[in-house]
């Protein structure tokens, strides 16, 4: 199991205990890092994570606290396979819309530890399904691999993150992906068809290799009426037959 979630399943149980009160701070990213001895890093990343499954919030120049909303909702964390997210339907067929430098949305800015101006290498493109939009993607990629990335396609049934392994020999050790429900406006509401204000869903997927930081980040906006998740729940006792 990674550091980070270790530290991150640790934080947990002392939430759910009561050890950790909610808002009240939770120690500082250098005083993890000596209760842990860990790196920033490491550290970073699993309070990212709480901070992402909404168990912690942080409130800028203060700390970072236990959130009570934890009581009264719940943020589910579901684990799956990263075969599933590496494969790409062969029925889609992809068209680049553009690709260079840009501005990442702030998810992805904290996820790389890039300031706010701070810029990546970038790939944006459109999913068919049937010569339907079925979803825009956005392709972001770690700045040491940015001499690499302008290689990157988006055919031959491969995903950006595939080229991505092909082209550098790094494997993909894990992932995450996260996914909330967003409204269509702009430009994704053009390319997907759709009326501006229209529900969808986004998700964004972290791939990452041997480094805390990830390799890449891909945010995807999905047509509504084309895109379904499918999730199948089990028991303990299934996965241990």
């Amino acid at each position: 199991m990674p550091l980070y979630s270790e530290i991150e399943r640790d934080l947990v149980s002392k939430i759910q205990t009561g050890e950790l009160v909610p808002d009240e701070p939770i120690p500082t990213e250098l005083e993890l890092c000596e209760i842990y001895g860990v790196s920033r890093i490491t550290v970073r990343r699993a309070v990212e994570r709480l901070v992402a499954a909404r168990m912690i919030y942080r409130r800028r120049g203060i700390g970072t606290f236990v959130n009570r909303a934890t009581s009264d909702g719940k943020s589910l964390r579901l684990v799956g396979h990263i075969k599933d997210v590496l494969t790409f339907d062969r029925k889609l067929t992809a068209r680049i819309l553009r690709r260079g430098q840009e501005t990442p949305p702030p998810a992805v800015q904290r996820a790389f530890e890039i300031a706010k101006d701070g810029k990546l290498y970038a790939i944006a493109a459109i999913n068919y399904l049937d010569r339907k939009p079925y979803a825009v993607t956005h392709s972001f990629f770690a700045p040491a691999l940015a001499r690499v990335a302008h290689k990157v396609q988006m055919r031959h049934g491969k995903t950006s993150i595939q080229y991505l392994e092909e082209l550098t020999g790094i494997r993909v050790r894990s992932g995450e992906q996260t996914i909330e429900p967003a409204v269509a406006r702009g430009d994704i509401a053009k390319l997907l068809e759709l009326k501006s204000g229209t529900p969808i869903l986004t998700t964004t997927r972290l791939y990452f290799a041997d480094d805390p930081l990830p390799i890449e980040a891909v945010q995807v906006h999905y047509h509504p009426d084309r895109y379904q998740l499918r999730v199948e729940l089990l028991t303990t006792d299934s996965f241990a037959r």
